[in-house]
């Protein structure tokens, strides 16, 4: 009983079983997407967003883009998206678009609605599916946010929370040259 009591408290504060993944494991002991074949890729999609429009890839185009995929259970999802909501006021400016991609059957559109509103969220939020997450080289654990250059090209995949430094950094890379950080590390 004690098992399975650690088991769901685990499940339930967001830890996920990661599955066999070809990348790398970065300084930080989260996976790095050096060597994931889709990195350079430009997949497309076209999603589903909470007020029943559709956003398509090539409606980004031209912005560096974090496709963060998450659910409404986890904390590590949670505290991510803090991290994010961060990331859009700063960086929006310069054409960064966070899109948070929800991928999981059990929430309800309202469910994911009342979270957005409880965290203030300032960004757009799609319905996401197998078939998107499989684009992208599939999802071992969420959160995973994936970094899009402005051509929509896939620079680099983050697995789990990371750091608001490691988003960043990501973040300036996909902006390229001239773009500094605004000193908020």
């Amino acid at each position: 009983m004690k098992i399975f009591l650690i088991i769901a408290l685990l499940l339930a504060s967001g830890w996920c079983t990661a599955q066999s993944d070809p990348g790398t494991q970065s300084s930080g002991g989260k996976k790095s997407s050096a060597n994931r074949p889709f990195v350079g890729q430009t997949p497309n999609f076209a999603l589903p967003t909470l007020d029943g429009g559709t956003l398509k890839r090539s409606d980004l185009r031209g912005r560096v883009v974090i496709l963060n995929f998450w659910s409404t259970f986890g904390e590590a999802c949670k505290i991510q998206i803090s991290t994010l909501v961060e990331l859009q006021n700063e960086y929006g400016s310069q054409e960064l678009q966070v899109v948070g991609v929800d991928l999981e059957d059990a929430a309800t559109t309202e469910d994911i609605v009342a979270l957005t509103k409880e965290m203030k969220v300032n960004y757009p939020i799609v319905i996401g599916n197998e078939l998107v997450a499989k684009k992208y080289g599939g999802i071992p654990v969420l959160p995973t946010s994936v970094f899009l250059d402005r051509d929509g090209k896939t620079i680099a995949l983050e697995f789990g929370v990371q750091d608001r430094s490691v988003m960043v950094d990501q973040i300036l890379k996909a902006l390229g040259p001239g773009f500094a950080s605004k000193g908020t590390n």
